[in-house]
């Protein structure tokens, strides 16, 4: 499997920055001029303002169980899934399922989802 499979989308990644989702990745892109195949590694995971992220599934999953154990449930506990035929991940019992080409950015738009909805 190519590394872009594995990791998010040039435009999947330069949202999650705008919206201020800055965590830690191994990789990275120039901001924005670099092209989807032209993905570097830093040697540490760290964040440089100057940089996109290109976040893996792995460092995708741990933010979205990061923020699982922080959301007060409530009456809904969340549960995350994904779909590889469909490419879905749904979230918590009233259901909110993003899609994309690829796990990273299918998880990556779920984060999106919920900082844009203020459930961060």
């Amino acid at each position: 499997m190519e590394l872009q499979q594995q990791v998010t989308s040039q435009e999947i990644s330069i949202k999650m920055k705008d919206l201020g989702i800055t965590e830690p990745s191994i990789f990275y892109r120039d901001y924005r001029g670099s092209k989807d195949n032209e993905i570097e590694m830093n040697k540490e995971p760290y964040f440089n303002p100057d940089n996109v992220n290109a976040y893996t599934v792995a460092e995708l999953g741990e933010m979205l169980k990061d923020i699982q154990n922080q959301i007060d449930c409530g009456d809904v506990c969340y549960d995350l899934t994904f779909e590889s035929e469909k490419s879905l991940i749904g979230w918590g019992g009233n259901s909110h399922e993003e899609s994309a080409d690829t796990e990273a950015d299918a998880r990556a738009k779920m984060l999106i989802y919920l900082k844009e909805n203020n459930l961060l």
